[in-house]
């Protein structure tokens, strides 16, 4: 019997540390928020900056975008966000900003997304008043 409690107590030892683990692990990235990655080139070129979380204060001429799945970005032509932003959720091999950014993006930062409801396969009963006899 000495032999079996020593192996469940390894067993339960083993399964305590396994979720600590899992608990303490962090999320990579494209687990939790989207990636944006700016190219100052056409067709995904040249230097390129990445960001994994808003930025209130940037300064980055790009002339393509590469937006992680399943996400999107607002650019925007002031700093903290201000002007008249952008709205970008899939990959622009060639980005034409609007002329309020003079080229030039300031900031930016992830936009939640939603999915569309999907569409009911059942209509809807019809709402009608009894009349009184």
């Amino acid at each position: 019997m000495r032999g079996f409690k020593g192996v469940r107590v390894h067993a339960i030892a083993a399964l305590a540390i396994g979720a600590l683990l899992l608990v303490a692990t962090p999320a990579s990235a494209s687990e939790t928020s989207s990636e944006l990655k700016l190219f100052r080139e056409r067709n995904f070129r040249g230097a390129m900056m990445v960001l994994e979380e808003a930025s209130s204060s940037i300064s980055f001429s790009p002339r393509a975008v590469r937006v992680g799945k399943g996400g999107a970005w607002m650019l925007c032509p002031r700093p903290f966000f201000g002007g008249q932003c952008k709205t970008v959720d899939k990959d622009i091999a060639d980005l034409r900003l609007p002329r309020a950014f003079s080229g030039t993006v300031q900031s930016a930062r992830p936009i939640a997304t939603v999915a569309p409801k999907p569409i009911s396969q059942e209509p809807e009963p019809l709402q009608t008043k009894a009349k009184a006899p």
